[in-house]
């Protein structure tokens, strides 16, 4: 299964559609990440792949202990929806080495949000999946999801974001380490004018020592950390690394679909 694409090449592979050619290291300007304050974090693994470094295409945030939010184009393939067989998990887990054969949880039911397609005018909006895992997650720690949209909204400020993705150039080498980084999330009538759908948030780089996510970090968290962390967005597309702006899909704008989802 594939890794981080843009735009048409979506269509053919699993994985993010960013920029052709991403620049510096996996969550682009990143550093390793202390693994204590991203326990939710999870590695959507490539099912047919025994190596955990060949299988991760993807991120995802633990919600409960029997699913994962996940970004819906990371359950995508050559114009279809991919079957639950083909996905595994690793939940609790910083180095994509250290995973163990008895770590991968095997995926039996995807869900994704209403009026998604997995080709066409959609699939620049409502990038968003749940996964329900075959068995309870006994590592890591679900994260609470962030207040309804209508008091959260889009409003500016520093967020966090947390991957494995790619760390050379042409995003051919994912980071064998969870890597974490600052971004600056935009105000909502600014990430308009960038033709953002609904339901998603921008995050830009006006300084250069904020991150950027990139190939592989699709489907991981957004995070605000003042207070308890809140996972608030779910990386969905954008640049590697340069100016233009991240969508993210907001979570806060599907809160509703996600509790419902979660109690079948």
């Amino acid at each position: 299964m594939g890794g981080w694409l843009w735009a048409a090449a979506l269509v053919a592979a699993l994985g993010f559609f960013f920029a052709l050619a991403p620049t510096g290291k996996a969550v682009i300007g990143g550093e390793r990440a202390d693994p204590a304050r991203w326990d939710f974090v999870v590695a959507v693994l490539d099912a047919a792949e025994a190596d955990p470094m060949d299988a991760q295409f993807c991120a995802g945030t633990l919600v409960s202990r029997r699913w994962v939010m996940t970004a819906a184009h990371c359950v995508e393939e050559g114009g279809r929806f991919v079957r639950p067989g083909d996905l595994q998990v690793a939940t609790g887990v910083s180095r994509l080495g250290a995973i163990a054969d008895a770590d991968r949880i095997p995926v039996d039911r995807i869900v994704v949000a209403p009026g998604r397609r997995p080709a066409g005018a959609a699939v620049r909006g409502r990038d968003l999946a749940l996964l329900h895992l075959s068995r309870p997650a006994a590592a890591g720690r679900p994260a609470p999801l962030p207040a309804p949209i209508r008091t959260l909204g889009r409003a500016p400020g520093a967020a966090w974001i947390a991957g494995w993705g790619a760390i050379d150039p042409w995003g051919e080498t994912l980071s064998e380490d969870l890597l974490d980084g600052r971004v600056s999330i935009m105000a909502a009538d600014a990430c308009d004018r960038f033709g953002a759908p609904w339901g998603v948030i921008c995050a830009t780089l006006p300084k250069r020592h904020d991150a950027a996510a990139c190939e592989g970090d699709s489907g991981g968290p957004l995070a605000r950390r003042d207070g308890a962390p809140r996972v608030i967005g779910v990386v969905s597309a954008g640049p590697c690394g340069d100016a233009s702006p991240t969508f993210y899909t907001n979570v806060a704008a599907y809160r509703g679909w996600i509790l419902k989802t979660l109690r079948t």
